[in-house]
């Protein structure tokens, strides 16, 4: 699960990056219900229908729109989107849109970058804010098992279908394993506290949940290798390059 919600993490993080590079006035949204919408599948449709009408008024004036983003469940179990779109939307408009399709009139727009001295979030808490929902822990939620929290809307998101990612970060997970553990991995399990299929790590505080365990893993791998190793997988594995971003050890490239 881990190892799905990162790379969900980081295909929606680098289409989200695009989308701020290659325009001019993107912004960052949300939307929410006003019911209690627990059902994934029904906040879905609804948002669809939103995503449709912000199709054709773009269309209308001949420019192509494109969104990236990801689901939200509130404390109180409703989901509502959090999404980067590449082009400016009326807030009058985009609030009478959610209204008429099924959300409530709450809802925010914000500018990524400087625009005519509105106030703008940034690019680099934009895209951090938004992909941090993709790893979010839904464990205490059984009817959140197996839902899509990532949606693209008319870009292009296969962003690591090489899986330079994975052979990266892969590599790096079995070296932390190792170095956590020991080389033969043979564990005399007992009553330990389990994750998934490794022994349960502790932070000095809680235990770590499976994303949290396996970034400590990957970022150990990561420490095992010498400045010339680590260049070279840095400039080879896009996976690298965001998990040093997420960690804060290297500028996003803005």
């Amino acid at each position: 699960m881990a190892s799905s919600r990162s790379r969900s993490k980081f295909v929606l993080t680098s289409a989200m990056r695009s989308i701020i590079e290659r325009n001019q006035n993107p912004i960052m949204g949300t939307g929410t219900f006003h019911e209690n919408i627990t059902d994934k599948k029904e906040a879905s449709l609804r948002f669809r229908r939103v995503l449709e009408r912000i199709r054709r008024l773009f269309k209308a004036k001949g420019v192509r729109v494109e969104l990236a983003g990801a689901w939200q469940r509130q404390e109180r179990g409703a989901w509502h989107p959090h999404f980067i779109c590449s082009h400016p939307i009326p807030v009058v408009w985009f609030r009478q849109a959610l209204v008429e399709c099924g959300f409530g009139v709450q809802c925010r727009l914000d500018f990524v970058k400087p625009f005519n001295g509105f106030r703008h979030v940034g690019s680099k808490f934009a895209v951090n804010y938004i992909g941090r929902y993709v790893t979010r822990d839904f464990s205490d939620a059984p009817d959140a098992k197996g839902a899509r929290l990532t949606f693209y809307f008319q870009t292009v998101h296969g962003t690591c279908r090489g899986w330079s990612f994975a052979d990266g970060l892969a590599r790096l997970h079995r070296l932390g394993c190792k170095a956590q553990y020991g080389s033969e991995r043979d564990f005399n399990f007992g009553d330990v506290r389990m994750t998934g299929r490794l022994p349960s790590l502790w932070n000095g505080h809680r235990w770590m949940d499976a994303f949290e365990q396996w970034k400590f893993l990957v970022m150990a791998g990561w420490n095992t290798l010498h400045k010339i190793q680590q260049d070279g997988m840095f400039e080879i594995s896009r996976g690298v390059q965001w998990l040093l971003v997420d960690q804060g050890l290297v500028e996003a490239p803005f």
